[in-house]
């Protein structure tokens, strides 16, 4: 590694208590004092010029130094807004040692041979009198004699930025998604560092710059540098946050190299303009009162004139006659209008935004049947979406790829009786904080396909209360995205479903379940279903489980999956007059056929009329036993009770 390029920092260690048997100096008894100095001794590199006013000795400044006591912390006492400063610990330091030292100092850093473990922090802190985010720039040294030079462990971000607002945050994102802070190795070299690494497991996708006070931009650029940890192998992104709340993001396909200055080119802010709309449900009434002339309105009322909702962007709204004021500030920044049908939800900003709520602003607009340009309404900040198309019932069709859910943990009844709608996709969300989604395709009867996509694998919300209910049509659904990890309630799950055929749990994370009533109730036409790794040990509501299902030909259920007599009425599918064409396929571990059998009158009158046969893993048949050890047949016994007696053997 070539020797650090335009800072080098000399720290001599002074006579005074550094050796055990040498004087004191006045007045600080028995306290070592290290001095550090930082010289530009690479002209060549002239960029470095430009920011070695963000490595200036800054006070409260402190440095790490390891020896044999481990990491002790050594505090500026001199040479603050200069290159050349003065540390003291209580530590006694020898002065022909080697000694390893980082800059800034953590108590969590340690040194193992040449490796510096340390934190990248995910927040920096602007400072206004140099221009820099402090906190990433990142130094290591060796000691040489009593001489430390050290080595740039970061690389430099410089932005020259005009403009007329107010700069609040920064938020610095890798392209590829790299983990850009946490604990952190430096490698050190002879010649320096040769590598900073950060580990993916505990680490932040993202840096904040947190600005304090602002940066107010102008017409004179206004030069921002932020050190980051070399590790954008396809560069970067900035998100910018303003005052005004514009928003504005700049990108560049540069990585950052280690102990370099990536100077990007001068641009003037403009941003993006937003403007806020009122609550969902407040916005849901307005449009109806508008709608119908009334002032009555509510989330709650069904709404039969509006069949769709535009939103318009960058209009002028100097001449809007009738228009009504849906904005969270009552500014008039967001006019709506109706004519023929449709609500025109306008402004003259770039974007509308909900605030945290985004629930039922189309609740039951049941004349509903499109929307136009719905990605200029953004949800980024919605914490709630419950009830969003509730009673939606005309909608046919909907692409909700421009819901954002990043942020949401509400989607309950989301779309709630939507009726018309004949196959819904919701795999481009992001629903990794939601918890609270039962009833959330409830009663679309005539949805055929449903698409979760892998995302909803995030999703660890304890009930799954409803979650497909009386979805009467559906045929196809991506089950193995359901993650049942945190799971104890699922309740009609899947109940009165009729047009599934078929259901596999196997990849799905199974789980551990208290209440399951009805949860396959009346899927009549469901011919095999796998819930192997389903544990009902501790449940106290499985009826009516499997009721209705009496097209089950093959069931696969776990060693973890136990019934009792007191909690699992009318658990298997209704007996019916009509022989079925294939027998069912309970494939069971030996133990819950025995309890089957011997605690359920209704499997008894199952396997007497020949409709269930249980089977191992294997698929082979289980043997029975008689009280007198003689092998039988179920169905040549006279009544369920003598099947209750019977004892199962493996085949």
């Amino acid at each position: 590694m070539k020797r650090f390029s335009g800072f080098l920092v000399l720290l001599a260690i002074l006579l005074a208590g550094c050796a055990k048997t040498g004087p004191e100096q006045p007045g600080l008894s028995d306290r070592t004092l290290v001095r550090a100095s930082i010289e530009s001794t690479d002209a060549s590199r002239a960029t470095f010029d430009r920011v070695t006013y963000c490595q200036l000795w800054r006070e409260g400044d402190r440095i790490s130094i390891f020896d044999q006591s481990g990491n002790t912390p050594f505090e500026l006492q001199s040479g603050a807004g200069t290159a050349s400063g003065t540390f003291q610990s209580d530590i006694h330091l020898e002065e022909n040692s080697v000694y390893y030292a980082l800059y800034p100092y953590s108590e969590y850093a340690t040194l193992k041979g040449t490796l510096i473990k340390t934190r990248y922090p995910d927040t920096l802190r602007y400072d206004p009198s140099s221009g820099c985010a402090l906190g990433g720039n990142l130094m290591v040294a060796k000691s040489n004699g009593t001489d430390f030079t050290f080595y740039n462990a970061a690389t430099f971000i410089e932005l020259q930025i005009t403009g007329s607002d107010v700069i609040t945050g920064i938020t610095v994102t890798g392209n590829n998604g790299e983990t850009v802070a946490g604990d952190a190795t430096i490698a050190l070299s002879s010649s320096g560092v040769s590598s900073l690494t950060i580990d993916k497991a505990n680490g932040a996708t993202s840096l904040f710059v947190d600005c304090g006070e602002g940066i107010a931009l102008s017409d004179t650029p206004s030069i921002i540098n932020i050190a980051v940890a070399p590790v954008f192998k396809n560069g970067f992104t900035l998100h910018f946050n303003t005052r005004s709340q514009r928003f504005l993001t700049r990108r560049s396909s540069n990585p950052t190299v280690l102990n370099t200055v990536l100077q990007m080119p001068l641009f003037q802010y403009e941003g993006t303009s937003y403007a806020t709309l009122t609550t969902g449900s407040d916005f849901n009434a307005r449009i109806k009162n508008l709608a119908n002339g009334t002032t009555n309105a509510t989330s709650s009322t069904d709404n039969t004139s509006i069949t769709c909702v535009a939103f318009e962007t960058g209009a002028n709204l100097s001449d809007i006659p009738n228009g009504v004021d849906v904005s969270a500030d009552g500014d008039g920044s967001i006019l709506a209008v109706f004519d023929k049908g449709t609500v025109t939800v306008k402004t003259s900003c770039d974007y509308i935004k909900t605030g945290t709520s985004g629930s039922y602003i189309f609740s039951r607009l049941k004349a509903l049947t499109s929307l136009q340009h719905p990605e200029k309404l953004l949800t980024d900040e919605a914490t709630t979406m419950r009830n969003m198309f509730h009673y939606c019932v005309a909608l046919k069709t909907i692409d909700v790829s421009w819901v954002h859910t990043d942020n949401v943990i509400n989607i309950t009844s989301f779309f709630n009786h939507c009726e018309g709608l004949t196959a819904v996709d919701i795999s481009a969300w992001n629903p990794a904080k939601v918890t609270e989604l039962s009833y959330l395709f409830n009663a679309c009867g005539n949805c055929k396909s449903i698409t979760l996509g892998e995302n909803f694998k995030q999703i660890k919300a304890p009930s799954y209360y409803c979650l497909f209910l009386s979805c009467k049509s559906l045929t196809s659904v991506d089950e193995e995205n359901l993650n049942f990890s945190a799971t104890t309630n699922i309740n009609k799950l899947f109940s009165q479903c009729s047009a599934l055929t078929e259901l596999d749990f196997s990849a799905a994370d199974a789980p551990s379940l208290a209440k399951a009533d009805s949860a396959f109730y009346n899927c009549s036409n469901l011919e095999r279903v796998n819930l192997a790794g389903f544990n009902t040990r501790s449940a106290t509501h499985l009826r009516h489980f499997f009721n209705g299902c009496n097209s089950l030909s093959e069931v696969s259920l776990g060693s973890d999956f136990l019934l009792t007599a007191t909690n699992r009425a009318n658990f298997f599918p209704t007996l019916s007059a009509i022989q079925p064409t294939a027998p069912s396929c309970w494939k069971l571990p030996l133990t819950a056929a025995q309890t089957l059998i011997k605690e359920y009158n209704n499997a008894a009158a199952a396997l007497l009329a020949g409709k269930l046969v249980l089977q191992n893993a294997s698929g082979n048949n289980y043997l029975y036993k008689d009280s007198s050890g003689a092998f039988v047949i179920p169905t040549e016994l006279d009544s369920s009770d003598s099947v209750m007696t019977l004892t199962v053997c493996e085949p």
